[in-house]
């Protein structure tokens, strides 16, 4: 039996606050929550923010967007098994 947003969304209309059943809302509100943080603190991803704003995305789209900087980030982080480097210099080779 499939859930009541997904079968809509199949069938091309949407559902209000229709979630995936794998979702962690948890870590989402925590991603938000840092995709915040960034946004009011000086460096590239709040240029980035309102750069993009003033190009005139919505600014969910774009909040969106820094998450997603933010998960890339990280798990390069996690891959690399170092801590970030701003100016990270791929190895050639």
């Amino acid at each position: 039996m499939e859930v009541d947003g997904v079968a809509n969304a199949k069938e091309g209309k949407r559902v209000a606050n229709a979630l995936e059943q794998g979702t962690n809302k948890e870590i989402k509100t925590l991603l938000h929550l840092c995709a915040t943080s960034v946004i009011s603190m000086k460096g590239e991803l709040q240029d980035y923010f309102y750069r993009k704003v003033a190009e005139g995305k919505n600014k969910m789209l774009v909040i969106n967007a820094i998450r997603n900087k933010l998960i890339l980030r990280i798990f390069a982080c996690v891959k690399r098994e170092t801590l970030y480097k701003k100016n990270y210099q791929y190895p050639l080779g």
